[in-house]
């Protein structure tokens, strides 16, 4: 899924049918063994800091948005990766503005054909999961409250913008402090599970 949205090609999202099965064996393997067996949902690449908004481009770039959409000829819910960042930054700085390099923009059809693949992925992976006893933490919906609310630790407020704390500077990996808050959501979730503290 991953790979399907950096690269911005659907025909890389993988056959649902074909994940849910090899998953559902995974799961009957582990299930033999009679482990207590956890299973995240996958988060929404779209959601991460890797996907910016032409708005969030503007901020991060200290270029009007209007300006970044006309000089571009983008729409405006196209999104823009970490590069195409650095390529508006870089030509305003060097005052010499070409069109973006292809690969650097994402469109919204293809950002919601992902969203729609990752929901689907998610109701089986949840399915699976109930079928064969095993917890399920939501992974994906953590990452989606991160995107829309941020989350504030002591006085610092991280959200999944770019270079928003969260992630590291790739834009769709955790950094250190994502992971440690991850860390804490699942051992929220066991300790519910269990009645554990």
């Amino acid at each position: 899924v991953l790979e399907a949205a950096v690269k911005g090609d659907p025909e890389l999202l993988p056959d649902s049918n074909t994940f849910c099965s090899d998953y559902e064996k995974i799961l009957a393997t582990l299930g033999e063994l009679e482990p207590q067996v956890l299973v995240m949902t996958i988060p929404d690449p779209i959601d991460t800091a890797y996907f910016s908004t032409i708005d969030e481009a503007a901020k991060l770039t200290k270029v009007d948005a209007a300006f970044i959409r006309d000089t571009y000829n983008l729409r405006a819910d196209d999104l823009i990766s970490p590069g195409g960042l650095f390529e508006i930054g870089y030509q305003m700085f060097a005052k010499a503005i070409k069109p973006l390099p292809e690969g650097v923009v994402v469109s919204a059809k293809v950002a919601h054909k992902i969203r729609g693949s990752v929901l689907q992925l998610n109701e089986q992976l949840s399915a699976l999961a109930r079928a064969h006893d095993a917890l399920v933490y939501d992974l994906h919906a953590f990452f989606r409250r991160l995107e829309k609310e941020g989350i504030s630790i002591g006085s610092k407020r991280l959200t999944a913008e770019y270079l928003g704390g969260f992630y590291s500077i790739n834009g769709y990996y955790p950094g250190q402090t994502g992971h440690a808050l991850i860390a804490n959501e699942i051992l929220k979730r066991l300790n519910k599970a269990y009645g554990a503290h």
